[in-house]
């Protein structure tokens, strides 16, 4: 039975010349807003070129492509018919494309994803099979949609990977501050235990303490490191001193020889531990220039310089700042830096 409403239809070919018009879609096939609507038809047909067979040759002006689709898919969602007369009702556009050289410019007009994205439920793919035209509304729907989705993909990937790179700064960041606090805590912890083992000589001197020396800071004991066995050693035998001058009967303290021993041994660990903090500081800066230099360099990927370049990354005793408080003293041919700080230097 025919269907009691009025459809807007149109041949399947239109006559052929400059002049062809596609039909206009009847007032009853959307609803009516008060105001004129736009000729979808017309716009449409200014907005292109085509051929005698009416094949689309170019996109004239794009905005006035994009409104002409986006009004026949809300024309369409308004037909009061089944979906098989929306999906012929969009196929009378006759969108077929000489090629898809301009669908990545179209794919951006502005609403024209939305508009499709909307249409496609209210229709009947299953009318492609019979014709041609829907056949090719549909194609150009499918490849608009499947443009813009891997655009929003690869967008969501660049966004991904650059959140990526912010956490690992983040994370490498938050790391060395921890490592820095951990060594400044026992250095701390060195100097408070050099303060008590100093009060406590000060006890045993009758005439006063005379002022203390000042030692200077060879490389080779550069390996006494926070949480080795030989700092635990010294910090272990300047608490079982302690101990023993606090057990003490009679107000009984050790001899001056054994605390000025004990001061002495943690007043070296602390002053190699202030040393090996200023060279890894100083080792830091040097890096950081020589990764920017290396970046510079390779960024135009002009790497013909980049031989001359590495032989210029060489730890050398100017790169101590002026400023830093730590005596580097060369090492001697009677105290030679040990094999491991040499591996170690090599290596860097």
């Amino acid at each position: 039975m025919a269907p009691n409403h009025l459809i807007p239809t149109a041949p399947r070919k239109n006559p052929a010349g400059p002049a062809a018009k596609l039909p206009r879609a009847p007032p009853t096939a959307h609803p009516s807003s008060g105001q004129d609507s736009p000729d979808n038809f017309a716009l449409l047909q200014r907005s292109v070129k085509r051929d005698t067979q009416q094949v689309i040759l170019a996109i004239l002006q794009l905005p006035l492509f994009a409104q002409a689709i986006i009004g026949f898919c809300r024309v369409a969602a308004g037909i009061p018919g089944t979906r098989a007369d929306r999906a012929r009702y969009l196929g009378t556009m006759q969108l077929r494309f000489a090629d898809q050289a301009d669908f990545l410019r179209i794919a951006k007009q502005k609403g024209l994803f939305d508009s499709l994205t909307a249409t496609l439920p209210v229709i009947n793919r299953n009318v492609a099979n019979n014709s041609t035209d829907v056949q090719s509304f549909l194609t150009f729907t499918d490849t608009i949609l499947q443009i813009e989705k891997n655009r929003c993909k690869v967008q969501r990937q660049r966004e991904a990977e650059v959140q990526r790179q912010r956490e690992a700064e983040e994370l490498k960041r938050r790391t060395q501050d921890q490592d820095v606090d951990i060594l400044a805590y026992k250095l701390d912890l060195l100097a408070h235990r050099f303060d008590i083992l100093s009060l406590l000589l000060s006890q045993t001197e009758p005439d006063g303490k005379p002022k203390p020396k000042k030692l200077k800071v060879l490389p080779a004991f550069s390996n006494l490191k926070p949480g080795s066995e030989a700092v635990l050693s010294l910090l272990g035998q300047v608490d079982a001193a302690l101990e023993t001058v606090q057990l003490a009967n009679d107000n009984a303290l050790l001899p001056r020889a054994d605390l000025q021993k004990h001061c002495e041994a943690v007043q070296l660990a602390a002053q190699q531990q202030l040393y090996s903090l200023d060279i890894a500081l100083q080792v830091y800066k040097l890096i950081s220039v020589c990764l920017a230099r290396l970046d510079k360099t390779l960024g135009p990927s002009n790497v013909e310089r980049t031989g001359d370049l590495l032989s210029d990354l060489q730890v050398l005793p100017e790169i101590v700042d002026s400023d830093s408080d730590i005596e580097i003293t060369p090492s001697s041919p009677k105290n030679p830096c040990p094999p491991v700080l040499i591996q170690e230097a090599t290596t860097l």
